[in-house]
């Protein structure tokens, strides 16, 4: 199960998490992930901003002037629960651009053309202090 959770903070700009958590059922899986989290940030985190800035970019072309993600950070932890231990993998950054701001904010599709939610993703978004929602839906 893949997280995107996203805090808008004011204005047009939100900081995005992406946590990637995997059991660890064994030896071989904590060796995987230690492998994959050696790479983290010269191979992996190049990889997901690539992604961000060609979601940010392909919003531009469908509602305007082209948005900007920076801060791009990736950390790692292992974490034990009551379900199994789990190594998690964490992407953030900022997207500058992704809420409109009209009379109130508006987020609409930001991740047309590059980036898709399946059925074992999910999709948290957080407004700012002050703000409610007053409408939401999903299509296709």
């Amino acid at each position: 199960m893949t997280t995107y959770s996203l805090q808008i903070q004011g204005g047009w700009i939100c900081r995005l998490d992406r946590g990637v958590p995997t059991l660890l059922a064994g030896a071989a899986d904590e060796t995987a992930f230690g492998n994959y989290t050696r790479d983290l940030r010269s191979v992996h985190l190049p990889e997901f901003q690539a992604l961000m800035e060609r979601s940010a970019s392909q919003a531009g072309v469908a509602t305007g002037p082209a948005d900007a993600c920076t801060d791009f950070t990736s950390d790692s932890a292992i974490q034990t629960v009551p379900t199994g231990t789990y190594g998690v993998v964490r992407y953030t950054f900022t997207w500058d651009g992704f809420a409109e701001k009209g009379e109130g904010l508006e987020v609409g599709d930001a991740f047309v053309g590059g980036l898709y939610l399946t059925r074992d993703h999910t999709l948290i978004i957080r407004p700012p202090a002050g703000y409610t929602v007053r409408q939401g839906g999903s299509g296709p």
